[in-house]
C-alpha cells in the first residue's frame, strides 16, 4: 500500500509540472518562439516526451503490482465522503483534520478551505504557471483521494501543502512576468481580510510550531512501535515461527521491518499488507476463534506466534499470565505501547494446543 500511495502522490507533482509545461508551451508564443531556437528542437522534445512517457509507464507498472491495495469507492456520489477530502485539503493548509463523524465540523473545515483556496488562486493568477501548476495537482489530489485513496495522517496530506508552497513560490520569484491585475478591491485583495500573505502567515506559523512540537516528540516518542516490535521478534530468534497476526492494515508494519509474511484472518492466507480487495471485515472479539479455525487447517501446527495490534489486544492479559479457551493455551509474552498512533502499538502472545 506505501509504494502506491507514494507514487500516486508523487505522481500529483509531475502530473502538475507536466500540466504546466504543455500549456506553456501552447500558450505562450515568445517561449515556444525560444525553444524553436535550438536546431535540434524536434529531438529534443520528442526524447523528452520518450523518457517521460518511459517513466510514467514504469510508475504505472509499479502501482499495479499492488493494485489489490487499493480500497475503491462504492457510491460515486458520496457527500460525506466529500467533505472529507475536502478536510485534507484543509490539513494541507491547517494540519488539521476535521472530525469525518461531525457534519458541522466537516462543513465548516470545507467552507475555511474554500476561502482559503480562493484566496491562493487570486493572489497567484497573475502568473498563469502558477495557477495552473497549483489547479492541476490539487485536482489531481483530490481525484486520488476521492476515488482511491484518502490517506492517513501528514505524511498524505502534506502532498497538498507541498503543491500550495511551491505555486506561491513560482508566483512571488516571476513577479516580473506577472500579467496585469485588476485594481478591483475585495475581501482577497492586497490589505483586506483573506489576503493570501496574511493567511500564508497563519498557515506556517502553525507548520512551524507543529514541526518543532513533532521533531521533539519523535525522539521521545516513535510513531510507531513496529520497528522495535520486529527488534524483538529477532532477538529472540522467533522470526521463522508460525506468526498468526491481525488486523492486517496495522501488522502490515512488522511485516514489512522482518521480510515476511504472516498469516493473517482477514484474507484466509498468508499476506504482508492490506489486499483491500481481497480481504474480509471481522469482529476483533473473535481473533481466538480464527486462531482456533488457523489450527484446524494447519493440524501440524502446535505452537505459534500471536502478534496483535491494539484494539484487536487481549484485555487484561499482562505479560506472563495465560488463558485458556477451549483447546488452546494463550500465554501473554511482551507489549510495545511506545508509539505515537495508538493503532501502531503491538502485543505478542504464544499459542499453544491443548493435545489429550
Amino acid at each position: 500500500g506505501l509504494l502506491a500511495n507514494t507514487q500516486a502522490l508523487s505522481w500529483s507533482l509531475s502530473f502538475a509540472i507536466g500540466m504546466t509545461l504543455v500549456l506553456d508551451w501552447f500558450l505562450n508564443p515568445n517561449q515556444r518562439k525560444n525553444y524553436k531556437r535550438n536546431k535540434r528542437w524536434i529531438l529534443d522534445l520528442s526524447s523528452s516526451i520518450a523518457i517521460s512517457s518511459t517513466l510514467l509507464c514504469f510508475g504505472a507498472f509499479s502501482l499495479l503490482q499492488v493494485r489489490d491495495s487499493v480500497k475503491l469507492l462504492s457510491s460515486f456520489i458520496d457527500i460525506r465522503h466529500f467533505l472529507r477530502v475536502i478536510g485534507q485539503v484543509f490539513g494541507g493548509y491547517m494540519l488539521i483534520i476535521p472530525n469525518s463523524s461531525s457534519f458541522f465540523d466537516l462543513i465548516l473545515c470545507a467552507l475555511i478551505t474554500l476561502i482559503l483556496i480562493v484566496s491562493t488562486i487570486i493572489f497567484i493568477r497573475c502568473f498563469r504557471p502558477a495557477l495552473i501548476y497549483f489547479l492541476s495537482g490539487i485536482i489531481f489530489l483530490f481525484l486520488f483521494n476521492y476515488f482511491l485513496f484518502l490517506g492517513d495522517g501528514s505524511r498524505h496530506y502534506g502532498y497538498y501543502f507541498l503543491v500550495i508552497i511551491s505555486s506561491t513560490w513560482l508566483a512571488l520569484s516571476n513577479q516580473d512576468q506577472q500579467l496585469r491585475s485588476s485594481n478591483y478591491q475585495n475581501l482577497f485583495t492586497k490589505g483586506n481580510l483573506f489576503y493570501f500573505p496574511r493567511l500564508l502567515n497563519i498557515c506556517l506559523t502553525i507548520h512551524m510550531v507543529v514541526g518543532i512540537h513533532m521533531v521533539f516528540n519523535d525522539f521521545r516518542l516513535p510513531y510507531s512501535s513496529g520497528k522495535e516490535t520486529a527488534q524483538y521478534i529477532q532477538t529472540k530468534g522467533w522470526q521463522d515461527s508460525p506468526i498468526f497476526a491481525t488486523r492486517d492494515v496495522e501488522v502490515a508494519t512488522v511485516s514489512g521491518y522482518l521480510d515476511r509474511e504472516f498469516y493473517v484472518p482477514e484474507l484466509k492466507g498468508f499476506g504482508s499488507y492490506a489486499q483491500w480487495a481481497n480481504r474480509v471485515t471481522l469482529d476483533r472479539t473473535k481473533t481466538l476463534d480464527e486462531v482456533q479455525v488457523y489450527l484446524d487447517r494447519f493440524p501440524k501446527v502446535n505452537k505459534l506466534l500471536l502478534l496483535l495490534s491494539n484494539r484487536s489486544s487481549i484485555k487484561n492479559l499482562q505479560p506472563g499470565e495465560s488463558l485458556y479457551v477451549d483447546k488452546i493455551r494463550v500465554i501473554a509474552d511482551s507489549k510495545f505501547e511506545n508509539s505515537f498512533h495508538d493503532s501502531e502499538k503491538f502485543y505478542i502472545y504464544w499459542v499453544e494446543r491443548i493435545v489429550d
